[in-house]
């Protein structure tokens, strides 16, 4: 995993704008750890899945990376967006 010093700060500052972006710095994994979830079903279902995301789970990610609540929000509400519209191309 990525020093998370490093990923709180390209999260704070803008320069992680989805969740494709956070996974090319913190693995699928570690991120499903740091919500107390198998890594496994969450690498293969949730974590392509931001609408199935909980307020809590936001909660501990804003936690986990030391952000406010409202950085990790915007990053799940651009990734709904970009899943959206894949889905509408299909």
């Amino acid at each position: 995993m990525k020093d998370i010093t490093k990923v709180s700060h390209l999260i704070s500052h803008g320069k992680i704008a989805n969740l494709n972006d956070l996974y090319e710095q913190v693995s699928k994994a570690d991120i499903a750890r740091a919500l107390n979830q198998n890594p496994i079903s969450f690498t293969n279902y949730r974590s392509n899945n931001p609408e199935s995301f909980k307020l809590s789970e936001f909660i501990a990610l804003s936690k986990f990376f030391n952000v406010s609540l409202e950085c990790i929000t915007t990053i799940f509400a651009n990734s709904i967006d970009n899943y959206s519209q894949l889905s509408d191309k299909q």
